[in-house]
């Protein structure tokens, strides 16, 4: 063959000539280079998400472990499926593997999927059990691939799937960021609304039922939170359920005659008066209240104490019938009282600390801090004892003389707790209160508060 430029003379290759061919041969092997590059990463995505592959071996149980991550990674099967389950393991054995995981530094190969499998061949005293042993980047990774494997394997019911959604969206987001490898975009694009959507893209569900679970989990209401896994209630009932019980109690309303019996924010006098006053608003009939700093119960001296009752607890009680308890552990069960009232030390004078509990911080030299630290252990104990809706109530002062204004931080410290102010009472002293320093930089306090905090339904 004569080319026409060039005047050269090359063979033929099946109707083509050499350069042409060897181009062509180039190119392929640029293709398959440009594949193999591609099949390397989507390996290593998959192996930050899925774990990297392996094959099945028979091991033993004695080198396997169950996973300790709970019910939200591991949802329970009824107990006609695990019966179901158990009748196939005995006759044909385990047929799908489980999926282990050896963390380093471990002896023993964590169970990520099939741990129901798992607790059958104990329970049926199996030797082996077939295993794929794959590698994951994190704990994280490994839980984002129990979900997924969960998703696949199981009937799950709807509650179930949004619950598994749930725990999905929050594996997503770890650190301060989010996760960029399993969402598109740059970390600056992925937002908290991102990270739902994936989630209920991927578990097959809708972002409202998500939004809807969550409520009923944040409920607490453990019953409820079982009959919608169960499948008994719908989401939606559910979360109509929680929302009819949300709804913000109206005020207790009073008759009053003129102005004479009204009940005002600031008041004269002690924790008599002050409480008088509090409870005539706050404190309905056939109500529990703890009092967890009862001391010599000078608030309920001119309070009629038999329309309610009253849980009595201080850290160094004066009186044998006042249970012996530390407000920041106490005794009772959760959501046991309707109210909860608290009055730790605020003064930094020792002599006028109202429990032993107060002293020791005082006598410690940390006034500020400690008293910060005392009334954020109080008030998260006795929210775990209030009931939802109940209140909990914090009588607290300002430091005499320093310009630390207490009453403020603790309002703060109770907000980010999850309480609401629902009303603030000022107590001002009848008497003129003692001067302990020769010059006066500020104006000497002569008054304390009482907060009236609400906990959230």
């Amino acid at each position: 063959m004569v080319h026409e430029n060039t005047g050269r003379v090359g063979k033929k290759r099946g109707g083509q000539d050499k350069k042409a061919v060897a181009a062509r041969r180039r190119g392929r092997k640029k293709l398959k280079k440009l594949r193999a590059r591609r099949a390397k990463r989507d390996r290593a995505a998959n192996q930050k998400t899925g774990g990297g592959q392996g094959s099945v071996r028979q091991i033993s149980l004695s080198k396997l472990r169950a996973n300790q991550w709970g019910g939200e990674f591991n949802p329970d099967i009824s107990a006609a499926e695990r019966k179901t389950l158990k009748r196939s393991v005995e006759e044909v054995g385990i047929q799908t593997p489980l999926i282990g995981w050896k963390r380093r530094g471990e002896k023993l190969i964590m169970i990520v999927a099939g741990g129901t499998r798992l607790s059958i061949a104990q329970e049926l005293e199996l030797k082996t059990v077939p295993v794929i042993v794959k590698t994951f980047e994190s704990e994280i990774a490994a839980k984002l691939f129990a979900v997924r494997d969960n998703l696949c394997r199981r009937h799950l019911t709807a509650g179930q799937k949004a619950q598994l959604a749930l725990t999905y969206q929050k594996l997503l987001r770890v650190g301060q960021g989010y996760r960029t490898d399993l969402t598109p975009g740059p970390s600056s694009d992925v937002t908290k609304v991102d990270s739902r959507r994936e989630a209920a893209k991927v578990v097959g569900i809708s972002e409202g039922s998500m939004s809807k679970m969550k409520k009923v989990i944040d409920s607490h209401d453990d019953m409820l939170i079982e009959k919608v896994r169960n499948g008994e209630t719908s989401i939606s009932a559910a979360a109509r359920t929680v929302d009819a019980r949300s709804e913000r109690p109206k005020p207790v309303q009073r008759e009053t005659v003129g102005a004479k019996n009204r009940i005002y924010a600031a008041i004269v006098g002690g924790n008599p008066e002050l409480m008088a006053n509090v409870a005539s608003l706050y404190i309905e009939p056939e109500i529990v209240v703890a009092d967890v700093t009862y001391g010599a119960g000078a608030f309920w001296t001119d309070v009629d104490r038999s329309a309610f009752s009253l849980l009595q607890s201080d850290i160094d009680p004066v009186d044998e019938n006042v249970k012996k308890a530390d407000c920041r552990d106490l005794p009772y069960a959760d959501r046991t009282a309707d109210v909860v009232v608290i009055d730790l030390v605020y003064d930094g004078d020792p002599l006028t600390a109202l429990t032993k509990l107060g002293r020791k911080a005082v006598k410690a030299g940390k006034k500020h801090g400690s008293t910060v630290a005392l009334h954020t252990d109080a008030l998260t104990e006795a929210i775990r004892v209030t009931k939802l809706g109940g209140l909990i109530m914090v009588k607290i002062g300002d430091d005499t003389e320093s310009g630390k204004y207490y009453h403020i931080e603790i309002k703060a410290v109770a907000e980010e707790l999850g309480l609401v102010a629902e009303d603030l009472f000022v107590l001002v002293r009848n008497t003129r209160p003692p001067v302990h320093r020769r010059y006066q930089k500020r104006a000497r306090r002569n008054c304390s508060f009482m907060w009236v905090f609400r906990r959230a339904n």
